[in-house]
Formats: C-alpha cells, sequence, structure tokens
C-alpha cells in the first residue's frame, strides 16, 4: 500500500552521505522511488565526500625535475656517440678504398710485368740484377720513397733502422720504364706518382654556381698553372701543353717482394714464382722516422696459427747497430689496434723472409710491450728477428704472382 513520505530520509554512515528515501513528485502527493545509484538534490545538505575519479591529474616539480634529468642524459648520450659514429665511418671508408687501392695496384704489377727482374733500379737508376744472379733476399719496390720530391732525406736504398741514419737490412728498389728507343730507364718523381698514387681521388672545383663540377687540373707546358678545367669566361687563367688531372694524393702503395724459397737455386732468369704483398698507406710521411725497424730478441717471438705474439722488454733492449732504443721503443708504444707491422728475418746484411700481420691487441706494464698480431703462420724454422713499422700502412694484399716467361 502506498505511503506518505515528509521528507527525505537521510542517514549518516559515518563515511558519508547517502539517500535511500523518496521525495513526492506525482500530483497525488504519492512518492515514486529513485534510482539508487543517483543522489537527489539537496539544496539545504553539503557532502563531504571527494570523487577521487574527479580530481584533475598533474604532475609534480619533483617529477619534473627528473623527468628532466633522465631526458638530458639520454640527449648528451646521442650527442656523444655522434663523432664515435663519424670516426667509424671515416675508418670504415679507409679501409674500403685501402682494398680497393690494393686490388687495383696489384692488376698494376701484373700488367705492366713489375716482376721482371730487368725493370729493378738501384736508386742511383742502374740495374740491379742481371740473368745470372740467384737473389734469394726480400726487398721492397718503392719508387715514391727514393724519387724527388717525396724521397726520404736519408737511406733511399733502403728502410732505415730504428728510424735514424742507419741502413737497414730490406732494400728499397725503384722501377724502370722503356723510353722511346726501347731502353729502361729509372721512373722520375712525376713518373712515379702518376702510378703509386692512387688516381681515383679525383679533385673537383665546386666554387661556381653557374657551371658545373669541374677537374681541378695542371698544365705541364707553359706556366703550369693549376685550376679548374674547362676554362669559362671571366677566368684569369689558361692552359698550355699536357693537362694533368690533380688528385688527393691520400692513398698511396708500395711493393715488397720474396722469392719463392723452392727456386732458391735458379737464375734469375729462371725463376717464375714471387710472393708480392701490396701495401696500401693512408696520408704516408717520407721523413726519417716514419719507418722503423726494432730488433725481436731471441725467446721474444711466439709462433700460432693465423697469428704470433713479439714482446720487448725494455730493460735488456738491444737495437740493431749502433743507434739508440728511444726510437724503436716510442713507435713500437705508439702501435694500436687496426695497424700494420712487418716481421723480418735477417741473417748478416740479407733480409730472407718478410711477411705483414695486423696489430690485433697491444699490452704493456713497466717494462715489457706486448704485440697480439694477426697473419699468416710463420713456417720457417728462423725465427724473425726483425719488426718494421712503416707510417700510414692501411692495408696488405699477398699474392702469388708468376713471371710470364
Amino acid at each position: 500500500m502506498p505511503y506518505r513520505v515528509q521528507r527525505s530520509g537521510i542517514y549518516n554512515l559515518g563515511f558519508g552521505i547517502w539517500d535511500f528515501g523518496f521525495r513526492s513528485r506525482a500530483a497525488d502527493g504519492f512518492a515514486r522511488p529513485l534510482s539508487a545509484f543517483r543522489l537527489p538534490h539537496l539544496s539545504h545538505h553539503k557532502s563531504q565526500i571527494i570523487n577521487p575519479k574527479s580530481r584533475r591529474g598533474g604532475v609534480s616539480l619533483l617529477e619534473v625535475l627528473i623527468s628532466m634529468f633522465v631526458l638530458t642524459v639520454g640527449l648528451l648520450g646521442l650527442a656523444a656517440m655522434i663523432p664515435v659514429g663519424r670516426y667509424a665511418m671515416t675508418q670504415t671508408t679507409i679501409a674500403d678504398r685501402a682494398g680497393t687501392c690494393g686490388r687495383a695496384a696489384m692488376h698494376e704489377v701484373k700488367v705492366r710485368e713489375m716482376m721482371d727482374y730487368q725493370y729493378w733500379r738501384l736508386s742511383d737508376g742502374t740495374q740491379w740484377l742481371d740473368a745470372t744472379d740467384t737473389s734469394t733476399d726480400c726487398f721492397a719496390i718503392d719508387p715514391l720513397g727514393i724519387t724527388s720530391p717525396h724521397s726520404l732525406t736519408s737511406n733511399v736504398g733502403t728502410f732505415s733502422v730504428d728510424g735514424s741514419s742507419t741502413a737497414g737490412p730490406l732494400s728499397r728498389r725503384n722501377l724502370g720504364l722503356e723510353d722511346a728507343s726501347g731502353n729502361i730507364v729509372a721512373m722520375t718523381g712525376i713518373q712515379a706518382d702518376s702510378l703509386f698514387y692512387w688516381p681515383d681521388q679525383l679533385l673537383f672545383d665546386n666554387t661556381r654556381d653557374d657551371a658545373r663540377a669541374r677537374r681541378i687540373v695542371t698544365g705541364n707546358g707553359g706556366s703550369g698553372i693549376t685550376g679548374p678545367y674547362p676554362v669559362l669566361s671571366g677566368e684569369s687563367h689558361s692552359f698550355t701543353g699536357t693537362i694533368v688531372p690533380q688528385i688527393e694524393a691520400d692513398f698511396s702503395w708500395f711493393l715488397t717482394v720474396q722469392p719463392s724459397p723452392a727456386e732458391a737455386t735458379l737464375t734469375m732468369a729462371e725463376k717464375r714464382y714471387y710472393t708480392v704483398s701490396v701495401v696500401t698507406c693512408f696520408k704516408r710521411g717520407f721523413t726519417t722516422g716514419s719507418e722503423v725497424f726494432a730488433a725481436i730478441t731471441a725467446g721474444n717471438f711466439v709462433g700460432g696459427i693465423g697469428g704470433c705474439m713479439v714482446t720487448f722488454d725494455t730493460t735488456n733492449y738491444n737495437p740493431p747497430g749502433d743507434d739508440d732504443e728511444t726510437a724503436a721503443l716510442t713507435t713500437v708504444d705508439s702501435l694500436r689496434s687496426g695497424r700494420w707491422v712487418a716481421l723480418c728475418y735477417v741473417s748478416g746484411s740479407h733480409c730472407v723472409r718478410c711477411s705483414w700481420y695486423r696489430v690485433a691487441n697491444t699490452g704493456a706494464d713497466d717494462t715489457v710491450r706486448r704485440l697480439t698480431l694477426e697473419g699468416p703462420d710463420w713456417t720457417s724454422s728462423s725465427l724473425p728477428n726483425r719488426l718494421i713499422i712503416v707510417d700510414g700502412v692501411v692495408g696488405v694484399y699477398t699474392t702469388m704472382v708468376e713471371v710470364s716467361q
């Protein structure tokens, strides 16, 4: 039976105000129930409850500062990776171009028949060996180290010892070219530059917006002016004679040559096989000290498969010749992973064997310097007793070359 309600029933349960009553809305005075999930409007009652869902979210100042600190650390780490990535890209580019240069140089060796003993010249231009010689010495073909203007200040005929003026056992030879009369003459500096500098790094001029990039060239005739070619209107220079494209000349190369041990008793006219290493350099130096021989004393070489370890004891170091040990040990200390060195076995004044190795790791303490090297197995019973370091070597490409008969 319906009942009349005078006012809403309000119950305080201690944790909030809830309205479970009824209120008259009909004209007949009877109340109708309101939804239990809806609070009626009470103008004379103010609820003390604050609904958590109705609060507006926010961030405190401390949270903002912590977020800024984390973001700053991340940005600094990202910024620190930029020079590292740039260095890695530079090293990768150098390694890629060194490999390309090495393969191109080996092609030149075969095409130009550089393993023909008749083209090997001493530093004074005279022929080194004749058909009846039976030389088995390792040697280097390095016209850039002999010819002007890049010749070393001393010892152009050999690689120096300890970066000083004392001649070393690894001979340095020039190459000869046939002239118009069919005579073989030693290379000049210009000829050596054109062959032993990698020619693919051409220089271009991009300074004029109204012209496409032009090669930087030099005219050998006349005044020998260097500039962009072709010459455009408004430019004062001109070219006469032969035009030679200019290159950056960052990459150069030389050879180390080792006759086959199986042909040790044969004459030069009979030898057919040589182990040739194309040594590629990046910005090679041509001053005294850019080539260093260091002595490897007995017991300080440990061979292995695919490499070896060399140790230098600074307390008992005995450099070859009568030179100071400072230059050799200083150069050894400067070696880092990725550099290249050559191990040689020297008997008397002859370099019997020479092989190139890549530095895999270095280590040092107060008196000992250690080099871990990657490269060919040292199969000879005669252990290496010299280490040669050439400035700027970034790659070595080795193969067996057969001389055409």
